[in-house]
């Protein structure tokens, strides 16, 4: 079956788990221009690359992205240093743009962590650090808080940034995708309640 946060999309596309498998085997492509990848030279060439080149995901975390796609809830563990907080942040953008491709623009999805400070320390300051300003921005706004907007050209969809001292006040709360990094520092019913 196809992840949970994720089957309200495909349900309305109509695809069978076949035809999502071999729609989405390889990773998408971005065009970006020359000079971001030139030190700033002068250059309006636009080359695309594959969304990979940027991930440069670990066999694991390949592993981790490919199950996001088969199944209702995916789960990533290991050592400490492993990956795991980078690639849940990866495949979030990564569904980001398969979904704005499959024409479902500016979608919002969560990245949760058990309070602010590991929310600040572990998510937003790695995003600040890796994901290139062309591809979209970090920025806390009165519409969607403290998250990392898509470029339009993306797609313009968002990833909220949220900690979960207080899990209820999310009850309300509508995302497509939901990824929670060191899910075991919380308890149970925080997850059953998401």
């Amino acid at each position: 079956k196809v992840p949970f946060l994720v089957q309200r999309f495909i349900d309305q596309k109509g695809l069978s788990d076949e035809e999502i498998l071999k729609n989405s085997n390889s990773l998408l492509s971005l065009p970006v221009h020359h000079n971001q990848f030139t030190g700033g030279k002068k250059d309006s060439k636009e080359k695309t690359i594959g969304l990979s080149q940027l991930i440069k995901p670990s066999k694991k975390q390949q592993e981790f992205l490919d199950a996001t796609k088969t199944h209702k809830y995916t789960l990533y563990g290991g050592a400490k240093g492993g990956g795991k907080s980078y690639i849940l942040r990866w495949a979030l953008v990564y569904w980001l743009m398969r979904w704005a491709k499959d024409g479902h623009k500016k979608v919002r999805a969560v990245l949760f962590c058990e309070d602010y400070p590991s929310l600040k320390d572990r998510q937003i300051s790695k995003i600040q650090l890796e994901f290139p300003d062309w591809m979209g921005k970090l920025s806390d706004s009165q519409i969607h808080g403290m998250s990392f907007q898509l470029n339009q050209k993306f797609g313009g969809g968002v990833i909220a940034l949220r900690n979960l001292d207080d899990p209820a006040k999310y009850a309300s709360s509508e995302f497509a995708a939901c990824a929670i990094d060191e899910l075991t520092k919380n308890e149970k019913s925080v997850f059953d309640q998401l």
